[in-house]
């Protein structure tokens, strides 16, 4: 039975069957169409980034008359946010037909819910998410070298950079450089959120210096490299998505 997996939890174990496949729908690429002066048509300006896309998800469930509203809240707060009792798979999207891909949610509203019967009740949940899909193997940390060819579309990796005790390092990705000072417990910069940390969660933004998009993976292949080598050890967190 088609199950979807949120907050790492499975409708299922609320109770709650999904009653149709959903549609995902293709990311819109941000632009502005132009006009060029003796050229006909127009051309798309765009930075090459996309708009969010909403999945909307039929549910219905079955309670006890005197549950059915108790039950629906309960599945609200699932779907909303307020049940986030695990640490991993937080705003995180799954479908079970769909292995080994997920998508990053960034709001979900319940913006449906209608008794049909004295024990049934239908749903509809609004999911929006980042455009991209995500693949489950991007989330593994991997040596420098594995993380040189991105499979997908540009994507923005963490770099977990070992060793080198107070030591001052660069980081090239494609000829951009981005200097950091390595600390024992080690470092991660994370060019998404362009946050610099240790594993406990202390911040270390001002022991870096850089761009964190430039240091970005792009499609196919790249360059990676840190100095000095004999110090530092770098392993990477891809992130690898796919429009």
């Amino acid at each position: 039975m088609f199950d979807i997996i949120y907050n790492g939890h499975t409708a299922r174990e609320f109770g709650v069957a999904i009653t149709t496949r959903p549609s995902i729908p293709a990311p819109e690429k941000r632009g502005e169409w132009v006009e060029v002066g003796g050229r006909s048509g127009s051309i798309l300006v765009t930075d090459d980034t996309y708009e969010n896309i909403e999945i909307e998800i039929a549910m219905n469930f079955i309670a006890p008359r005197d549950r059915i509203n108790q039950q629906f809240r309960r599945v609200k707060q699932w779907i909303q946010g307020v049940e986030h009792d695990v640490a991993e798979g937080i705003n995180e999207l799954r479908f079970s037909d769909d292995r080994g891909v997920f998508y990053k949610v960034k709001y979900a509203q319940v913006t449906e819910f209608a008794r049909r019967t004295w024990r049934g009740a239908d749903l509809v949940a609004t999911f929006v998410c980042d455009p991209y899909t995500y693949l489950e193997e991007g989330l593994n940390e991997i040596t420098m070298t594995a993380a040189k060819s991105n499979p997908g579309v540009n994507c923005c990796p963490i770099y977990h950079i070992t060793g080198g005790n107070n030591t001052a390092g660069v980081l090239t990705v494609n000829s951009n450089t981005f200097n950091f000072t390595g600390k024992t417990a080690g470092i991660y910069l994370d060019t998404e959120n362009g946050r610099a940390y240790t594993a406990a969660g202390v911040k270390l933004d001002d022991t870096v210096f850089g761009d964190y998009s430039e240091i970005q993976l792009r499609h196919g292949d790249n360059t990676i490299s840190v100095s000095p080598g004999a110090t530092f050890t770098v392993k990477v967190i891809p992130n690898w998505r796919v429009i």
